[in-house]
């Protein structure tokens, strides 16, 4: 499936860009749709049968409740009629964003980074009337989704900016302004969390679960 889609290997690239200790096989990608073909819908329609959403996005939810991530990197734009009140909160869109909302899945809070999908730019019928321009654009605003993701993921882990040994990991130092501007002490900021930092600073909408 990887070998066929440009898709997750564009998301691959993406991830090992971003973080070279990361690939497609140390995160966990979830399809907010079901992988139904054409093909497979003419089946259950012949058999009086129809793709079941609602469902599929029980199963989501199911699957965020349990691992509750401490960020979610969203790539679709489907869901903005959902019921489900996760998988409406999970809808992106083109250009992305980087500043992210909060969503709380029983008690923990998940910052969210709303991207778009990458046949935005990878898909021949998409660009056909698109100037390259446009769709260099477009690669870069998804690239800044991911770098904006991951630099919360590695401020929650104590990952270093870069490979030098420099003494203040950049998420310390980001704290440490707040923590300043806020008048509080250093030792209150050391071991602030993204979710907290941004809310902190009001970068956030919060989605309540």
């Amino acid at each position: 499936m990887f070998d066929r889609s440009n898709t997750l290997q564009e998301i691959d690239r993406l991830i090992r860009e971003c973080n070279s200790d990361y690939s497609l096989l140390d995160v966990t990608v979830l399809d907010v749709r079901p992988l139904v073909s054409e093909k497979m819908r003419e089946t259950l329609a012949r058999l009086g049968q129809e793709l079941d959403l609602n469902a599929a996005h029980r199963v989501l939810e199911e699957v965020l409740l349990l691992k509750k991530p401490d960020v979610i990197l969203t790539l679709q734009c489907q869901t903005k009629e959902a019921e489900s009140v996760i998988a409406k909160s999970l809808c992106g869109f083109a250009p992305g964003t980087q500043r992210p909302s909060i969503l709380r899945l029983q008690g923990h809070d998940t910052l969210v980074f709303q991207g778009f999908h990458p046949s935005t730019y990878l898909r021949s019928d998409y660009t056909a009337n698109l100037s390259q321009l446009k769709i260099d654009r477009l690669e870069e605003g998804l690239r800044l989704c991911f770098r904006s993701a991951f630099l919360a993921l590695q401020g929650k882990r104590s990952v270093r900016w870069n490979n030098y040994n420099a003494t203040l990991r950049p998420w310390s130092w980001i704290c440490s302004m707040i923590a300043q501007y806020q008048g509080l002490s250093k030792e209150d900021a050391k071991d602030m969390s993204p979710d907290d930092l941004f809310k902190r600073v009001n970068l956030v909408s919060i989605v309540p679960f």
